[in-house]
């Protein structure tokens, strides 16, 4: 998953690189509320116009995202 980050990252200018440090504290907390109650999440990701199948979230699969992102940082290939 670091790989992909750190691929994905690498893509973006310095100012949407900045932009993404900046609002990840607030993505991370959304995420991991509606990877913990997919049921109440629904409605809220049928409105934000979520094509992926909501099932598809959970836990374990944001916390691998997680872990790449921190990972990142921790490399100190980029910082928040």
């Amino acid at each position: 998953m670091t790989r992909h980050v750190e691929a994905w990252l690498s893509q973006k200018s310095p100012d949407e690189q900045t932009l993404f440090w900046l609002n990840w504290p607030g993505v991370s907390d959304q995420a991991q509320t509606i990877a913990r109650d997919m049921a109440g999440s629904r409605a809220l990701l049928s409105d934000a116009g979520d094509p992926q199948t909501h099932d598809q979230y959970t836990p374990a699969k944001f916390q691998r995202l997680a872990c790449g992102i921190d990972k990142v940082v921790d490399s100190g290939l980029t910082s928040p």
